[in-house]
């Protein structure tokens, strides 16, 4: 019988893919999965104390956030939070509008979750909050808007249309009463809403979202907002939307990415975890983890993802094998950066720019190391090149941003690979 045949990861002695790179979920299961941020949950509970108001959580691509966000809001399902186990995501030109119908419809959702399918039938404010948003899903109001987590017969991600402004003031009347409601009824302290990504917004966009949904989503009652977004949000808020940064509490959670001790540690867990025999390792060296540390700068995201990758490769061409050179798992690396580059529509003159960005961090200030005629003229390569995730910024204060190639960059173009 070959790998193939049994299921890859039952060959290597795993139950399933003990590095599934995907966020961690708001369950038992999962919190056992997270490893450090000690310091930063405890900021978390201590933030979250007021029962309301706006968390921010900053951090670079792919080092944990979601999952932080996650384990955060398991620990304070214990201390009688209703948290989300959907999140918004954030989309150029969107309303405060969409914010309110999706924070309804994950708190909806997530009550459903935890309290049974019938949950929202039980009083008469549960009933109409689901009611308005299986009504939006159906009905349609202009615009686009997805929906996230609607439980009970509605389903859970849906394109519904943008709410006309004469109707927000209804829904707002819904979401009140349904948290009110659903405290009263299941004891919950609050209810919590994540909008995730806001690193997808230019600086502008986010300002701009934000000053609109200030008076009209962030501050009502009952509601724990929780913003993931990149390091240097908060800045931004404070420096361009002071009403907005005012109704912060406190000061932003940072994620730093996690030492490369921790990491290790969070794949030894892991699988320890998974294994489904005592002898069961991970099929990758160690050393080859640190060398994906260092490309990814710690992004345990990236690191997961090629480490599962570089696995299906090798085991769909050696179905036998038990442990992968390291030598091998490079090529295979290599391979696939190249291949996810090469599905972008990148020019020429695009690869050498990556070329030279790869070799250190950069601002757009230092447009004449590329051989540009303008700041302008290398802000405009690099808001293409972010658009193909392939470079990261760093906001360090009002007027100072730092920009990163990715780990598949810096695995093709890196002098030093």
């Amino acid at each position: 019988m070959t790998s193939l045949d049994q299921g890859v990861w039952q060959h290597f002695g795993f139950r399933s893919n003990p590095l599934d790179p995907r966020p961690l979920s708001v369950s038992h299961q999962d919190r056992e999965l997270m490893v450090g941020r000690d310091q930063e949950n405890r900021k978390f509970a201590a933030l979250s104390s007021n029962d309301h108001g706006v968390i921010i959580v900053e951090g670079n691509i792919g080092v944990g956030k979601t999952s932080f966000v996650n384990a955060a809001q398991y620990d304070l399902s214990k201390r009688g939070f209703l948290p989300s186990h959907q999140t918004i995501e954030v989309r150029e030109n969107m309303e405060p509008s969409n914010l309110v119908l999706s924070a309804l419809s994950n708190l909806v959702y997530s009550l459903e979750l935890a309290k049974g399918r019938d949950a929202n039938m039980k009083d008469l404010s549960l009933r109409e909050g689901k009611q308005l948003v299986a009504n939006t899903v159906k009905g349609g109001w202009g615009g686009q808007l997805s929906i996230l987590g609607t439980g009970g017969g509605v389903q859970r991600q849906e394109t519904i249309e943008q709410a006309p402004t004469i109707i927000i003031n209804t829904a707002l009347q819904k979401l009140d009463k349904w948290i009110e409601r659903a405290k009263e009824k299941f004891s919950y302290r609050a209810g919590i809403v994540v909008i995730n990504n806001l690193d997808r917004l230019l600086d502008q966009e986010l300002v701009e979202l934000l000053n609109r949904a200030r008076d009209v989503a962030l501050l009502r009652p009952n509601i724990l907002w929780t913003l993931i977004g990149k390091v240097g949000t908060f800045t931004t808020i404070e420096g361009q939307a002071r009403r907005v940064s005012e109704i912060i509490t406190g000061q932003p959670i940072l994620l730093n990415p996690l030492s490369l001790e921790k990491i290790h540690e969070a794949i030894h867990v892991r699988v320890n975890k998974f294994a489904a025999r005592k002898e069961a390792r991970f099929p990758l060296e160690s050393r080859f983890i640190d060398l994906l540390y260092e490309v990814s700068q710690g992004e345990i995201r990236f690191i997961f993802k090629r480490l599962t990758d570089i696995v299906y490769e090798v085991v769909a061409e050696l179905p036998s094998v038990d442990m992968i050179p390291s030598d091998l798992a490079f090529k295979v690396l290599t391979k696939l950066a190249e291949q996810r580059l090469s599905q972008l529509p990148l020019t020429e003159s695009d690869k050498r720019m990556l070329q030279n960005m790869a070799q250190h961090p950069f601002r757009i200030k230092d447009y004449k190391e590329f051989k540009l005629s303008s700041q302008q003229a290398l802000l405009n390569r690099v808001r293409r090149l972010q658009k193909m995730e392939l470079l990261q910024s760093e906001r360090r204060d009002a007027k100072m941003v730092i920009y990163r190639t990715v780990a598949d960059v810096n695995i093709v173009f890196r002098k030093d690979k």
